[in-house]
C-alpha cells in the first residue's frame, strides 16, 4: 500500500507494477507517487485486468507546526474520487517544477556543463513513456531533488557509483547549489482536502519521526503520544507498519501498540522504488488490511 512508479522517484511504470504486486501473491495494493495521482487510471485499470483489489492514492508532503511533524501523509480514496485533492497538488508540482528547474541551473554553471539542461531532462522523461501507454502531460509528473541526480549521472557529470544520498550531503546540505525549500500544504488542510474527497489518511514509517530507532521511541513515548493525538485529531485515521531498513519488528510493534492506543487503523507499506532502488520489494512487507471504511473487505495488501 506504500510504493513509487516513474510518475514521480520510482524506477518502473505503474502498469509494470501491478503485473509485480500480483506476481508477489498480493490481494491488493496502492500506488503512492510523491504529490502526484495521474498514475493512479494506469495502475488501477492495469490491476483490474489482473484480477488485483486497488484504490487511488498518493504520498504528500505536509508539515504541522504545533507537533513539529514534517514529513508525509498517505491518501487513499476507495471510492475512486479525489478531484479536490488532484487540484490541490497541481500548485505543488508546478512550484516544484520551478524550483528544481534552478537547481538544474545553477548545477550547470557550477559544473561548467552547458549541456546540462532541466527542460532536456523533462523531454527524456516524458519521452519515456512505452509505446502503448498514453502520453504523459507537462505538469502531471513530480519532480524533487534525486532528478537532478540522475540527470547529472545520465550527463556523465556524476559517477554511476554516487549516490544520491553522497550527493544530498556534498551539494545540497551544503547550500552549494542554494536554497530549494519546496512548498507543503499544512496537516490540517490536507486532512480536510482528503477528507472532502471521501479519502483516508495514514502516517507513513512513523517511526521516522524519531530517527527509526526503538529506544528513542521508548524514550520519548510523550512525545510521539503527543504527535500521533494530535494528527488524529485533525482527521488522520491510520498508521502505517513499514519495512524499515534495520530493526523492523522492534519498530512496528511499538507502532501497533500506540495505534491501539489512539484507535488508529493500519496500513502496510514496502515503499518500494524499483529496481536498484534498496528499498523493500513489492510484496515482501505486506499485511492483512482490514479495508476501508467504503471498501471493507480488502484482501491482503
Amino acid at each position: 500500500m506504500h510504493f513509487h512508479s516513474r510518475y514521480s522517484d520510482g524506477a518502473l511504470w505503474p502498469a509494470q507494477l501491478a503485473a509485480l504486486a500480483l506476481a508477489a501473491g498480493l490481494q491488493a495494493a496502492a500506488l503512492t507517487d510523491h504529490d502526484t495521482l495521474a498514475g493512479a487510471p494506469e495502475f488501477c485499470s492495469a490491476a483490474a485486468e489482473l484480477g488485483l483489489v486497488a484504490w487511488p492514492a498518493v504520498e504528500i508532503d505536509c508539515v504541522d507546526g504545533p507537533s513539529g511533524y514534517r514529513s508525509e501523509l498517505l491518501a487513499y480514496f476507495p471510492d475512486g474520487s479525489y478531484e479536490r485533492t488532484a487540484a490541490l497538488l497541481v500548485d505543488v508540482r508546478a512550484e516544484r517544477r520551478r524550483i528544481v528547474a534552478g537547481l538544474f541551473d545553477r548545477a550547470a554553471g557550477l559544473m561548467g556543463a552547458s549541456g546540462l539542461s532541466f527542460e532536456r531532462y523533462e523531454e527524456r522523461e516524458l519521452a519515456s513513456r512505452p509505446s502503448f501507454a498514453p502520453p504523459i502531460a507537462v505538469g502531471e509528473l513530480r519532480y524533487g531533488k534525486p532528478d537532478l541526480h540522475r540527470a547529472l549521472v545520465q550527463e556523465g557529470l556524476l559517477d554511476k557509483s554516487v549516490s544520491y544520498k553522497e550527493f544530498k550531503k556534498a551539494y545540497l546540505k551544503t547550500g552549494l547549489l542554494g536554497p530549494a525549500n519546496f512548498p507543503k500544504p499544512s496537516v490540517q488542510e490536507l486532512c480536510r482536502v482528503v477528507a472532502a474527497d471521501g479519502g483516508h489518511c495514514s502516517i507513513p514509517h512513523p517511526a521516522h519521526f524519531l530517527d527509526d530507532d526503538p529506544a528513542r521511541l521508548k524514550a520519548e513515548g510523550l512525545k510521539l503520544r503527543a504527535m500521533l493525538e494530535r494528527l488524529k485529531g485533525l482527521g488522520v485515521g491510520y498508521l502505517e507498519l513499514y519495512a524499515y531498513p534495520k530493526k523492523a519488528d522492534a519498530l512496528n510493534k511499538l507502532i501497533w501498540k500506540e495505534a491501539q492506543a489512539l484507535g488508529y487503523g493500519l496500513t502496510y507499506g514496502s515503499d518500494d522504488h524499483g529496481p536498484g532502488s534498496g528499498t523493500a520489494a513489492i510484496g515482501s512487507f505486506h499485511g492483512d488490511f482490514i479495508g476501508f471504511p467504503a471498501a471493507a473487505g480488502a484482501g491482503k495488501a
